[in-house]
């Protein structure tokens, strides 16, 4: 069963979110999840253009391909996620965590600015893949991400 949730719809206050539950959801753009347990949430390929994720914990979770166009991550921890392929154009990262966070160069991150950044404070994985530094440290001086 496929649950749409329409715009500045939540899902309710904390309500535990495994891995594989997001699966059978269909997220759309101006999606709110206040108070949703989304650590190691399964949101691959997800639609999330314009979601507000302020505040999210979204330690581990799989965003593999996910399309978050303009989505607001405002203080989002996204310690250990995966971001291969993700689209974030235009979304506001502001304070966010991405300590751990895994990235491939089909990553989009909101501008060619932001694309630099995280390069700098990445490491190369053997497959290919990028992984941040913990605390977004370059071997030379610290990287503000």
């Amino acid at each position: 069963m496929t649950v749409a949730f329409p715009s500045a719809q939540t899902m309710g206050p904390r309500r535990n979110l495994p891995f594989e539950s997001l699966a059978d959801f269909a997220l759309y753009g101006d999606t709110t999840l206040l108070g949703a347990n989304l650590r190691g949430a399964n949101l691959r390929g997800q639609h999330l253009t314009d979601a507000n994720l302020t505040y999210q914990d979204l330690t581990g979770a799989d965003l593999t391909g996910a399309t978050l166009t303009r989505a607001i991550l405002d203080m989002a921890i996204l310690t250990g996620a995966n971001l291969t392929g993700a689209n974030l154009t235009g979304a506001n990262l502001a304070s966010t965590n991405l300590d751990q966070a895994e990235w491939s160069d089909r990553t989009r991150w909101p501008t060619p600015a932001w694309t630099e950044r995280m390069r700098v404070a990445s490491d190369r994985l053997p497959d290919g893949r990028l992984r941040v530094r913990p605390e977004g440290l370059s071997d030379t001086a610290p990287v503000p991400i």
